[in-house]
């Protein structure tokens, strides 16, 4: 559509406040800051504008610049001095995120989020260490032009190891919560991403650690978010691609768990009654 004219009189008025359907403030943001300690001057991130990789020593300096914008928490991601293939820079104690906590939560009131990840660690990218074969032990001869099997990738046991060393390192350091992960792989190796996929990896840590964790992965029911916190396998249950594909994800869940305390825009007040009052009549229905 190529309009010659654009009306813009509902940007001048008070109605966008009146139907708007959410309230966001810098509070409600989480800001991500890139350590970086290969480097001793800020580099900009040229695919994330306003971003930067900052030095450890301006680790501080950075969250100072995002507490101003009155965002509060920020999750810390780093890049290491060295990688090998176990990724072990990323549980040591003078590691980039390590010192970079450490400093953050002397000097500033920062929430401070950490990554439980390997990938950025690892000489190899995966997220975990590799299986025999693909590290070269066990015999095997990489020379030779070899075919992996495309379901051979990392060693789950020796990975959740690493994970709850990271955990208690970062947890040490002063973070506040940690960020479970299981990173990133590939097509080729075909991975079952099934419900609730990488909720093991946040229950082993923080009942075996006793650290608090945010689980993350294909989460996408109520009933998921409920079993995850009620059997205390994580602290916070992080959504994203639910509310992607249904902006109201949240209210219709607290509607069909009856849960009267989830907070509505003013403009959905009234859809919000009929919503519960619906409800509670196909319950005496039987029809949930």
């Amino acid at each position: 559509m190529n309009l010659t004219h654009r009306p813009r009189r509902l940007r001048q008025d008070g109605v966008r406040g009146l139907v708007s359907e959410t309230n966001l403030e810098p509070a409600d943001l989480i800001a991500p800051v890139f350590i970086d300690a290969t480097t001793d001057e800020r580099i900009p991130i040229e695919s994330m504008p306003g971003h930067e990789r900052v030095p450890i020593d301006e680790s501080v300096a950075r969250v100072e610049e995002v507490l101003e914008t009155g965002v509060e928490a920020v999750m810390l991601f780093g890049i290491p001095i060295a990688k090998d293939a176990q990724g072990s820079r990323a549980w040591a104690d003078d590691g980039v995120v390590q010192e970079a906590t450490r400093r953050i939560t002397a000097e500033t009131d920062a929430y401070v989020i950490t990554d439980a990840c390997l990938c950025e660690y690892t000489d190899h990218g995966h997220c975990g260490s590799l299986e025999d074969e693909l590290r070269g032990e066990a015999g095997h001869d990489h020379s030779e032009g070899c075919a992996h099997e495309p379901t051979m990738t990392v060693d789950n046991d020796a990975t959740l190891e690493s994970l709850e060393r990271i955990a208690v390192s970062h947890a040490e350091a002063g973070a506040d919560i940690i960020d479970v992960s299981a990173g990133q792989t590939t097509p080729e190796a075909r991975p079952v991403y099934g419900r609730m996929f990488q909720t093991p990896f946040s229950d082993r840590i923080r009942n075996d650690a006793g650290i608090s964790t945010m689980a993350v992965g294909n989460i996408f029911e109520a009933d998921h978010v409920n079993s995850i916190l009620m059997a205390g396998r994580a602290d916070l249950v992080c959504l994203a691609r639910p509310h992607l594909a249904d902006p109201y994800w949240t209210l219709r869940a607290a509607v069909e768990l009856g849960d009267p305390h989830e907070p509505w825009p003013d403009p959905y007040l009234a859809g919000r009654d009929q919503a519960y009052r619906l409800a509670e009549r196909a319950r005496e229905m039987g029809q949930v």
